[in-house]
């Protein structure tokens, strides 16, 4: 996972009569977690795909370069150093690990276990083909994560369990994505289109979020190793359905069958994460809150007190 930005809202007066659970914030309170529970999910979706291919392209270039392919073997340690022309280097050192150093991030993979079809030319076929994949991926000074993936040719179960730094706080996620998906590939990149169900949790220090998300995605991708760093990007466009639980302090906000089209693009380092449409309720306890919508290009929940900030 690559990406990770800031979400803990100032909430001003709330004068609806809000029944159930606590009291609705008052004048000056925070609502923690409400961008988390609205944005957070699709954005470690998006990291997953890029970090799923960066460590099987960097095993196929590693285990290339080392001369381990010729003889039949696999090389999941060292370190693989992309220059600003695209051209890789590799190193033994360390042992017991891959780095990855691109485009001014420093990766770190530790590759558990890899079961799929070791005839395929690059990885991007090997991604395409029936495969088990477990691995623990840590961005330096940011992100890191355990990965779970297993893939039948068609349908998919990934388990993604970590942290990451989300609005200056740090969240914990545990999330599992069933679904499926198809699509095209070549030596540089892929076109697939995935639907799944999202669920699990997130935890903040002082919010807590049942994900229940649905998600069909498209998502294209150019991110081979021996492309220049300029050219390097993926881009995807999602319709999700969010019923996700919110609980914030002792109040519970739940996202009614929420409807978000948004639009991701990475490209060269530069990212653009874009929501296109924004439509759906968040109640308190069992009583409205507010309705979900978009406003100028800027998601925002609005209430009879005003408008909540839902982007990051």
């Amino acid at each position: 996972m690559v990406l990770r930005n800031a979400a803990v809202l100032l909430v001003p007066a709330l004068t609806c009569a809000c029944g159930g659970g606590a009291a609705a914030p008052a004048a000056g309170a925070t609502l923690p977690g409400l961008t988390a529970a609205f944005g957070l999910p699709r954005i470690v979706a998006a990291d997953l795909m890029a970090s799923r291919s960066m460590v099987v392209e960097a095993v196929y270039r590693a285990s290339a370069l080392s001369g381990a392919t010729s003889r039949g073997a696999v090389t999941s340690t060292g370190t693989l150093a992309v220059d600003a022309q695209g051209e890789p280097r590799w190193v033994a050192t360390p042992g017991d690990r891959l780095v990855v150093e691109l485009g001014g991030a420093h990766h770190e993979f530790v590759l558990r276990s890899a079961q799929g079809d070791n005839t395929q030319g690059s990885a991007v076929e090997w991604l395409s083909r029936p495969h088990t994949l477990s691995y623990h991926h840590e961005v330096k000074g940011g992100p890191s994560a355990e990965v779970d993936v297993q893939f039948d040719g068609t349908r998919f179960w990934v388990h993604v369990a970590g942290d990451a730094a989300y609005d200056g706080g740090k969240v914990e996620i545990d999330l599992v994505a069933e679904g499926a998906s198809q699509g095209v590939g070549d030596l540089d990149g892929a076109d697939r289109t995935t639907q799944y169900a999202c669920t699990g949790t997130l935890q903040g220090d002082d919010f807590a979020v049942e994900v229940r998300e649905t998600q069909s995605i498209r998502f294209a991708s150019a991110t081979s190793l021996r492309l220049l760093p300029g050219q390097r990007g993926a881009a995807s466009s999602a319709t999700t359905r969010i019923d996700s639980l919110l609980r914030s302090g002792d109040a519970e906000y739940q996202f009614d069958g929420v409807q978000v089209r948004s639009d991701y693009a990475e490209k060269g380092g530069r990212v653009r994460n874009q929501e296109t449409h924004v439509q759906g309720a968040v109640l308190h306890g069992r009583s409205p809150f507010g309705d979900c919508s978009l406003v100028d290009g800027v998601p925002v929940l609005i209430t009879t007190a005003g408008r909540f900030r839902l982007g990051a």
